[in-house]
């Protein structure tokens, strides 16, 4: 026991200084632009094939202790979608929905989630459950426009949604007013979009991010 103590110290130390000696040299980069041209003629499935790792769960590994996980894995728009989703089942469940019909509708729209890119704005209203509440249905419209490039139409769905009277619009109005901040078109309307973000945030509208 001793011995495996000492051994995974002498490691750690040795990583310390490698990392802390490669700090004092010049123009050092961790990856890329400047990779050697052998690399272009190598087999896209040879250069695919290397593993994949994180610095912060290699040292965790030197120290001797595997706890490291990499957070948000997905991305953020994988956790915004996450976060939708499960909001979205929280809200219906509230409402009364349960069992297969709650299912349904919380698979029918992640599904739509995952389809944004593909959808027309009449395939993702004929699609949208009828049990998804319409700040919901309206925030997805926005971005399915959003992703398609259609910033007039996202920027529409986003304003309908933030007129909505407010107890129809407590889940996703700070969505929608972020959105539209990151949509405008001055850095003076961007300021007023997002005052209006914290605005919403002192009256207590939810946000799960």
């Amino acid at each position: 026991m001793f011995f495996n103590k000492n051994l995974r110290l002498r490691s750690l130390l040795s990583a310390t200084t490698l990392l802390l000696s490669s700090a004092a040299l010049p123009n050092l980069s961790a990856c890329g632009p400047d990779f050697p041209n052998r690399y272009f003629d190598a087999p896209a499935e040879q250069i695919m094939a290397a593993p994949e790792a994180y610095f912060g769960k290699e040292v965790a590994l030197i120290a001797g202790v595997d706890t490291y996980s990499p957070k948000d894995s997905g991305g953020p728009q994988a956790t915004s979608a996450l976060d939708d989703v499960q909001e979205l089942a929280t809200v219906l469940t509230q409402q009364g929905l349960s069992g297969e019909q709650l299912d349904q509708a919380i698979a029918m729209y992640a599904q739509l989630r995952e389809q944004l890119i593909e959808l027309s704005a009449e395939e993702l209203i004929a699609q949208m459950p009828t049990s998804v509440p319409t700040e919901f249905a309206l925030y997805l419209e926005g971005a399915r426009a959003y992703k398609q490039g259609d910033r007039a139409n996202a920027a529409r769905a986003w304003e309908k949604l933030l007129a909505l009277p407010a107890a129809e619009r407590q889940h996703r109005s700070i969505w929608a007013a972020y959105m539209l901040g990151r949509l405008a078109a001055t850095p003076e309307e961007a300021t007023q979009r997002f005052r209006m973000v914290r605005k919403l945030a002192a009256e207590g509208f939810s946000d799960s991010q």
